[in-house]
Formats: structure tokens, sequence, C-alpha cells
């Protein structure tokens, strides 16, 4: 049995395309998060009525990414802008995170179910449909339920406020610890903090680790790739490409295994709901075929890890990071 790329790797565009976020490292940092906060904020509104419209699902996709690095900046780049200001938005677009999930999950399925047909002897294939029509009725509720969300003063208000401050003239006495700071010597510290810890996490993790450390490392290596893409213009182009590819291999390898993981949980999970619905037995043994397609790709996928984790604790690979990364540690 064998599926094709879309289950095996890292998908196409599963990563957003390069940020154009042109920062220079005499920067005061407070001004240059602004930049990187209001050039996020862009992305999600001109994703956002695509998203709402259902036109594609990369739109989903992109103002998904954008809410994820708006995250990942306020919790990493700290001490930068005023701590009320880092928590209340810390807490919106956790909300905004986790409210836009399950239907990037469902619309996954429905993508990938081509390819777990294809993975199927022929004769069960089509004994999957009522799997597929179970999930289109979850999206499909699951978007309506997005769309209420986007329309409440919650998200209107809080994301106009957002705006806003990040409109508003930069402060001339800095009270946040790190704001007078150079974004450059900021940049230094957080992606070598980050580094480091990625590493240690990668050294920690054996064949008897459980699946929980491995997708931590997962989240851990997600905010470290969207750091360095925030500060990419800071560094010789050549140098940081080539850390940024190294941490995109461990990554997708990372994220093969979390998705094959989530989708034989998923699915098992839609299997006791069919049963329960009583469900055509036809279609409770193909799902069982499939679960077993995916439990086979994940325990492959996790062996496959044991040379990524050594590819990225290589020698040369830490002196890369340490040379562009340290000096300001």
């Amino acid at each position: 049995m064998q599926l094709v790329s879309k289950m095996q790797g890292c998908k196409p565009k599963c990563y957003s395309s390069k940020l154009n976020i042109n920062l220079y490292p005499d920067m005061r940092a407070d001004i240059a998060a602004r930049y990187i906060y209001s050039h996020l904020i862009k992305a999600i509104k001109d994703n956002e009525q695509g998203m709402i419209a259902d036109t594609d699902s990369e739109f989903l996709h992109d103002f998904s990414i954008a809410v994820w690095r708006t995250r990942t900046g306020l919790s990493k780049i700290k001490g930068v802008l005023p701590d009320k200001i880092s928590a209340k938005y810390r807490e919106f677009f956790s909300w905004l995170g986790q409210i836009t999930s399950p239907i990037r999950d469902l619309d996954a399925y429905l993508l990938n179910f081509d390819h777990y047909k294809r993975s199927m002897p022929a004769s069960i294939r089509d004994d999957l449909n009522p799997l597929y029509e179970l999930i289109l009725v979850k999206q499909q509720k699951a978007k309506q339920e997005l769309a209420k969300k986007l329309d409440s003063a919650k998200y209107l208000s809080t994301l106009s406020e957002w705006e806003q401050y990040l409109k508003e003239p930069a402060q001339q006495k800095l009270v946040s610890p790190n704001a007078k700071l150079t974004i450059k010597q900021l940049a230094d510290r957080r992606l070598w903090k980050n580094y480091t810890r990625v590493l240690l996490e990668v050294g920690a993790i054996s064949e008897h680790s459980a699946c929980e450390a491995i997708l931590e490392l997962r989240k851990s290596c997600k905010k470290l790739r969207y750091l360095m893409e925030f500060f990419q213009s800071l560094y010789p182009e050549k140098q940081i490409n080539h850390v940024i590819m190294n941490l995109k291999d461990l990554q997708c390898a990372l994220g093969s295994f979390q998705d094959l993981t989530v989708q034989e949980s998923t699915l098992k999970l839609f299997g006791e709901e069919m049963l329960n619905d009583n469900s055509h037995s036809n279609t409770l043994l193909a799902m069982g075929v499939l679960i077993q397609n995916l439990e086979t790709l994940r325990v492959n996928a996790r062996k496959d890890l044991s040379s990524k984790f050594a590819t990225f604790k290589h020698e040369e690979n830490q002196s890369a990071f340490k040379s562009l990364f340290s000096a300001n540690d």
C-alpha cells in the first residue's frame, strides 16, 4: 500500500509564502514590532472576506497562518509592547486561532479524501462515501458557526482596536524593558534562546518518548520558524535561508507525523459516531482498513524522525545557527 505525497510528507503550500518584511538593524524594537504586526493584520483582513465567502480553502489557510504568526510575535517578542496590550491581544488571537482550527482540520480531511480512497482496495473504496458525507456536514456546520463569530462585536471591535493601536505614533517615553533595544539586538537574543530550546527538546526525545513530546516540539519549531521569518531581512540572505531550510526539513517531518496521528485518532472518533448511528457495516470495515493504513504510515513517520533529529543536531548545523544569532546572547 502506498499513499501519494499529500499523505506522506509536507503538503503543497503547507507553509505560507515568504514574508516580505524589511527591517533595518538599528530600528527601535517597539517600532519594528508594530511594523511586523501591521503586515500581519493586513494579511488577516486581505483573506477575511474570501474565507467567510468560502470561495477557496487557501483564504482560511492564509488567514490562520497570519493569526498564528501574530500569536507567536506577541508571546515571543517579549518586553516590547506594554504588558497590558500584549496580554489582551495574546488572548484575543488565541481565541481566533481556536475558532478557525476545526474548519482547517475538516478541510484537510476533504482535500485528502481522494488520497484516502486510492490507498484502499478498489472493491471497498466507495464504502467510504458515507464518511465523506459526515465530514462535509460537520464542515458546513463549523463554517456557519465561524461566520457568526467573525460577525460578532468581540471579533470586529477587538480587531479594529488592534489595528488602531498599531497606527498610533510610537511612544517617546519607553516603559517596556526591551523597547529601547534595536531590533537586531532583540532578534539575536530571541532567535538564539528559541533555537537552544528547540535543540534541547530534540535532544530529549528518544524512541520511547510520548507522542505529546513530539507534538510540543513541533509547536516550538513553528514558533522559531515564524520568528526567523519576521527577522529574515536582518541577516545575510544565504546564511539565513540555509538555517531556515534546515528547520523546514525538520518541521515537515514533524508535521507529517502529527497529521497522521491526528487523522488516525479523529477517524476513530468518527467511526464510533457512525457506529452509534447504525451506519452500514461495510463503511465501518472500510474505515478500519483506512485507519490501519494511517497507523502504518504514522509508525514509519516516527522512524523517519530519527534521521531528521540527527541532521538538525549536527555540529555544522549548530555552528550555522550560532554564527548568526548568538552574538548578543
